[in-house]
């Protein structure tokens, strides 16, 4: 709940700051979002991988935050 619970509020602000710059009706935001999260869920599984974070924490990072 922690984890999900900060994720929304990260996924919120950057979400509200891409609206502001961008004015335009392309959702742009989404996109930005999606990837951005795509990319850390990947690095936290590169990390677990290579046993460089506790394959403990890999479930609520990536799933929750």
């Amino acid at each position: 709940m922690l984890c999900g619970g900060l994720g929304a509020e990260c996924r919120f602000m950057l979400d509200t700051s891409i609206n502001k710059l961008w004015n335009h009706n392309w959702p742009l935001s989404t996109i930005v979002v999606n990837i951005t999260a795509g990319c850390l869920a990947g690095l936290v599984g590169a990390l677990c991988a290579r046993s460089l974070i506790d394959p403990t924490a890999r479930l609520p990072l990536t799933t929750g935050f």
